[in-house]
């Protein structure tokens, strides 16, 4: 997708690149859509977004969940719009829905809608499986897209208030983009052959990337931030003390600590 981009909008900086994808999900069809309307930087991408002629990009997926859910699909909608507003946990997802979620999960997984997490290294321990969105896209619109059509869908007189809103909210959400970028760029690298984050229940102990590599005994701890000046290091370092404290296995392995930004996305 870089090389596309760069071919299209060769003045475009960074974040308008982390922007597209995270609309597209590098889609042939989305990016050329954005390309023939020159709408390849982060604010005119979310003007199109939110424009007559981006109402493809606005309701691709709510077709796709009345096509596969049908009468159901209000559950699932709760579900997935928990999960984009970061409550990924079971114990919230099953709050406030009477039935049983497990079902409901398991189909949005086979899918491919969702995916389930667990901390690198720990397998399905109980309390510390998480969710999220699979395709970058997906969950733009889910988190920009479907707001707007709860609401009747955009009119001339407040598609401004939409792109404000979206673009306010941007940063936070291109942090989260960011993980997962590297996470693909990574496992696609062949360097790596198992990558992911990890986390324990409840203190707030995360490590954005692990990449491990068994066959080389090499393994790689990422911090991962928008800004080069929010990326900590020494917080880093203290918390993958406690990963190899929780897995002593890895204590001999060659190992690098690093921060991931902005600046690194298309050094991958």
């Amino acid at each position: 997708m870089v090389g596309l981009f760069r071919a299209a909008a060769p003045k475009a900086v960074p974040r308008d690149l982390l922007t597209i994808y995270a609309m597209t999900g590098g889609l042939p069809r989305y990016l050329n859509m954005l390309a023939k309307a020159e709408a390849l930087t982060a604010e005119k991408a979310v003007r199109y977004f939110f424009s007559g002629a981006g109402e493809m990009f606005r309701s691709d997926g709510l077709r796709c969940l009345a096509d596969e859910f049908g009468i159901e699909s209000p559950v699932y909608q709760d579900l997935l719009d928990k999960i984009v507003e970061g409550r990924t946990r079971w114990s919230e997802l099953q709050e406030g829905n009477g039935p049983d979620v497990a079902a409901y999960l398991k189909r949005l997984e086979a899918f491919r809608i969702i995916r389930r997490l667990t901390p690198f290294a720990s397998g399905r321990r109980r309390g510390l499986t998480r969710w999220e969105i699979v395709e970058p896209q997906f969950d733009f619109f889910l988190r920009f897209g479907r707001p707007a059509y709860c609401l009747g869908g955009p009119t001339t007189d407040d598609c401004g208030e939409f792109e404000a809103a979206c673009l306010a909210a941007l940063p936070q959400h291109l942090e989260r983009v960011l993980k997962v970028w590297f996470r693909r760029a990574w496992l696609e690298s062949g360097e790596w052959l198992e990558v992911g984050g990890w986390w324990e229940r409840g203190d707030g102990s995360d490590v954005d990337m692990v990449a491990a590599n068994p066959l080389t005994k090499t393994i790689t701890f990422a911090e991962v931030k928008l800004d080069p000046e929010a990326c900590d290091l020494k917080r880093l370092e203290r918390t993958v003390g406690r990963f190899l404290e929780a897995h002593p296995e890895y204590a001999s392995w060659e190992r690098r600590l690093v921060g991931l930004t902005l600046n690194d996305l298309s050094a991958v």
